[in-house]
């Protein structure tokens, strides 16, 4: 199963999500595949989070920590910058905020 914007007007639910990501190591498992090697990659309207106009970062952080449960392990970060300079700028503080506490 595959979630897609396009497709679906609401982002999945964990619970979905981890359904379908058991559905997908289930069919891996069965072709032979290690389902261990096949990155889970995950986009949310929290892609779009914005750290400078005041994005809950404990809400994000609780988000991403339901993703990683459900299965996902690469998440799609979306700087809504004018400007590669200050896109570069959010990116950097994305990492600081965010990044640098999950690990």
């Amino acid at each position: 199963m595959i979630f897609s914007r396009r497709a679906r007007r609401r982002a999945p639910t964990s619970k979905e999500q981890a359904i379908a990501v058991g559905e997908l190591r289930e069919k891996l498992a069965a072709a032979g595949c290690t389902p261990d090697e096949v990155d889970v990659q995950v986009q949310t309207p929290h892609s779009d989070v914005d750290i400078r106009n005041g994005s809950s970062l404990d809400e994000h952080r609780q988000h991403l920590g339901e993703l990683a449960e459900a299965g996902g392990t690469r998440f799609v970060v979306r700087a809504s910058a004018r400007h590669v300079a200050q896109a570069c700028d959010d990116l950097a503080a994305y990492g600081r905020d965010v990044i640098a506490h999950a690990r």
